[in-house]
């Protein structure tokens, strides 16, 4: 199969330094393959909008919490969005 025959997605938050490098990496390894970045409203795309073909900016519908316990969110409701 043929990079150009591919879309990756990347999903989640804008972390600076490592999505820059996700992205980077993606265009090394399967560098005619279609990027589509998929984060939140408001997110900083500042020194990565060269790196992705398509941005898909949804509205966060913020993680629940399913361990009362520890307090550990659920991130369950962002990826499904």
């Amino acid at each position: 199969m043929k990079s150009r025959e591919l879309s990756v997605v990347v999903q989640g938050r804008i972390e600076k330094n490592l999505t820059r490098k996700c992205l980077k990496s993606i265009r090394k390894y399967l560098s005619d393959a279609e990027i589509i970045l998929s984060s939140w409203e408001g997110s900083d795309l500042a020194d990565i909008q060269e790196l992705y073909d398509i941005i898909v900016l949804n509205k966060d519908p913020k993680a629940s919490i399913f361990d009362d316990k520890d307090n550990k969110p659920n991130n369950l409701n962002r990826i499904l969005v």
